[in-house]
């Protein structure tokens, strides 16, 4: 039996087509399953010739892309007038003089402890109003 790299190497007027490489395996008295085999190393390695051809031509076509330098991006900050503040915090109201000056002490503790309170809870309000406006 032959093997396949003497059938590569006969040279003779059928060889240069697929009939002729068929008929030179015949002649030389290969098994049908040699023969398949063989016919299918060569389909093989023309269908691998041609995927590694349009590979590299592939990779020309995206080299020729990738060459050229992104376009350079500037970002220009541009203040906008718009109203931070939509509406005031309620001012609560607090005790005045006259109302003041007719409680007895304890009431007046009393009066001084929510006035304190209501005031805190409104400068608080006040306070998240204005840092809303800061950028």
């Amino acid at each position: 039996m032959t093997s396949l790299s003497t059938i590569g190497s006969t040279t003779s007027t059928r060889s240069s087509t697929f009939a002729g490489w068929v008929y030179s395996m015949w002649a030389h008295e290969l098994s049908p399953a040699s023969v398949a085999s063989a016919m299918m190393r060569k389909a093989s390695a023309k269908r691998l010739c041609s995927v590694v051809t349009i590979g590299c031509m592939g990779m020309v076509v995206l080299s020729g892309c990738a060459s050229a330098p992104p376009a350079p991006v500037e970002v220009v900050k541009v203040p906008v007038a718009v109203p931070c503040v939509r509406e005031m915090p309620e001012r609560p109201a607090f005790i005045t003089d006259e109302e003041w000056a007719a409680l007895d002490a304890y009431k007046k503790a009393l009066a001084l402890w929510k006035d304190r309170r209501e005031r805190q809870d409104y400068e608080a309000k006040l306070e998240a109003t204005l840092e809303a406006c800061r950028f």
